[in-house]
């Protein structure tokens, strides 16, 4: 008995947090470097979902591959970025969520993109594109009526990673720009 009240005395003042699932179908996450790892982040999903931001200090796991990288090499294409270091705004189900990643935000985000790629075989050429696959999860925390109970969306989605590398030397390249595309 005692158990069961202090379950519901529970579930009256901190509430249960609500993890609903966002299907991503459109978008880009884009980085000029992926040493320094900053760039413009536009996502759009169902639920009416939205984001608008910016990726800062981004973990880049591609960063090996920023300065000298040879013919070939397996490169991993992941990327992590959440909390502060990814701030903008949220529009979901007719909500707006203006701080999201804001230093005093009860709002934030994060995103992981996983996916391998290889540096391309030596040519003439001095910019290659090319493109892989990649996976992107995510969450976007939220609260809503109940201060206490946090709203807890995952974000999913297919995307494309499109680098571009460019001769470092005569015998060896470096990712000069990495954007990751949505969608299938």
């Amino acid at each position: 008995m005692r158990i069961w009240i202090l379950t519901v005395l529970l579930v009256t003042c901190f509430g249960t947090a609500f993890a609903g699932t966002v299907h991503l179908r459109s978008g880009t996450v884009d980085f000029e470097s992926v040493l320094v790892g900053d760039g413009p982040v536009h996502l759009e999903g169902g639920r009416h979902f939205s984001f608008d931001g910016f990726a800062q200090l981004a973990f880049m796991k591609s960063a090996d591959c920023g300065f000298e990288c040879p013919p070939r090499e397996t490169v991993d294409l992941g990327m992590t970025v959440a909390g502060n270091d990814l701030e903008g705004v949220v529009e979901m189900a007719g909500n707006i969520y203006p701080d999201v990643g804001g230093p005093i935000s009860s709002s934030s985000m994060s995103i992981t993109i996983s996916g391998m790629g290889f540096a391309p075989r030596l040519q003439q050429a001095q910019i290659v594109k090319k493109i892989f696959p990649v996976k992107l999860v995510g969450q976007f925390i939220h609260y809503e009526s109940i201060p206490l109970a946090p709203a807890i969306e995952n974000l999913v989605a297919r995307a494309r990673a499109i680098v571009t590398w460019t001769k470092y030397d005569e015998d060896s390249w470096s990712i000069s720009h990495l954007t990751y595309k949505i969608g299938p």
